[in-house]
């Protein structure tokens, strides 16, 4: 394994935890798992849930990706390199701004 390969893994991996993080937590505190439906909703918790969306995003696209790929396999196919390149976005994002990795 490259250096190029380990880290577009330790970005994906670092991504999809993120998202799981922050996905675990919303669960347990508004006791609703996070959709991108909670857009639709208006109320003074708005900016948090938009934060939550935006964050929890690789998680929610590549559990929709998971359920596509059973029901339509090329919905599926379509949506696993999404979420995939969401968390690369993501982990490169948190190791590079927030781990200062360059």
């Amino acid at each position: 394994m490259d250096s190029l390969n380990a880290a577009i893994f330790f970005g994906v991996t670092t991504g999809v935890v993120s998202a799981g993080l922050v996905s675990s937590l919303w669960t347990v505190a508004a006791g609703d798992s996070p959709r991108f439906r909670l857009l639709l909703q208006s109320d003074f918790l708005t900016p948090i849930r938009v934060l939550v969306v935006i964050f929890a995003a690789p998680m929610i696209v590549l559990s929709n990706a998971v359920w596509w790929l059973i029901e339509r396999p090329p919905v599926g196919l379509a949506l696993l390199p999404v979420g995939l390149l969401w968390s690369f976005m993501q982990g490169v994002f948190i190791l590079t701004q927030v781990f200062n990795i360059p």
